[in-house]
């Protein structure tokens, strides 16, 4: 800090694509490299991206205060508590050799509590939609379970997996877990979503109208359900089809043969990802409106 340094840019043409020369007033991360003389050369890694994604977030944050108000501060504080749980408590604990299905467990159990109690508060709608969606993740790690011997998955998709198997020899990583694990977590969010919404029309439906039977509200329920359904299916599926389209051009690409891609443990994994997420989301919609037509009534 305080210092000027003379730095050497590397322009790498194995790339196949020109890299942008770096210019004044950009931020760049520099390398460290000292030599036997005493002294040290100084190469430009990669550029700093660090601030626009930094403004980006503020600008995010202050939708949410202005829309939600009390409520979007209270989604930004589940949203902080929900990444510290992924990046503190659930990677080191994979890292550290824990059991992956334990960990990915209580982290979805965790995200779903600590965000229905901040945003909701203690009560039964709480209750109804935290039932709900512990019930729908589970039912799509389940999932995974039953399918995995079925379509023979290995748990290696491609060279950064075994960059992972390889990280401790005597003890490897599960990578068959870590794949149940990408499902729950990758699923809580949108199963979540299901659940309150669920939950929340069924207590106002209850507040109207609080000699409705129990039937009659679990019909409701469903009928709801349904319009949720269509919207929220692609929602999962369109994500993991999004995150993993370059790999699916490429194989397109490269294969005349579509059975050979779809077959691509990668592909598969992907798709399990978007099945078993899909139908914990389903069947969350019935549970959560059983548990609702249940407690509502009594209540």
């Amino acid at each position: 800090r305080g210092k000027t340094l003379y730095a050497v840019q590397e322009k790498d043409m194995l790339y196949g694509l020109p890299q942008p020369e770096v210019e004044v007033g950009d931020n760049v991360i520099l390398v460290y490299d000292p030599n036997d003389e005493g002294t040290a050369d100084y190469y430009l890694s990669d550029f700093s991206r660090i601030t626009p994604l930094v403004m980006l977030c503020a600008f995010f944050f202050l939708l949410i205060l202005i829309f939600g108000r009390k409520k979007g501060l209270d989604t930004i504080i589940s949203l902080v508590f929900t990444c510290l749980a992924v990046f503190i408590n659930l990677i080191p604990a994979i890292l550290n050799g824990q059991n992956i299905y334990i960990w990915s467990i209580v982290t979805c159990v965790y995200i779903t509590v600590m965000t229905l109690v901040l945003i909701e508060g203690l009560n039964v709608k709480c209750f109804a939609a935290g039932v709900g969606c512990v019930g729908g993740v589970l039912v799509a790690g389940a999932l995974e379970l039953l399918l995995r011997d079925q379509i023979k998955m290995s748990g290696v998709l491609d060279s950064e997996w075994l960059y992972l198997y390889n990280l401790r020899k005597d003890n490897p990583i599960d990578l068959k877990a870590i794949i149940f694990a990408m499902i729950i977590v990758g699923a809580v969010g949108a199963v979540m979503d299901v659940a309150m919404s669920i939950a929340s029309s069924l207590c106002e439906i209850n507040e109207k109208s609080p000699d409705l039977p129990a039937r009659e509200l679990l019909k409701s329920g469903l009928t709801i359900g349904r319009d949720i359904m269509g919207t929220m299916a692609n929602t999962l599926v369109l994500a993991y089809i999004g995150s993993s389209l370059t790999c699916v051009l490429l194989m397109v690409a490269y294969n005349a043969n579509i059975e050979q891609v779809i077959n691509k443990e990668v592909i598969i994994a992907d798709v399990l990802q978007a099945l078993a997420g899909s139908m914990g989301m389903l069947l969350t919609l019935p549970l959560t409106s059983a548990v609702c037509a249940v407690i509502y009534y009594k209540k």
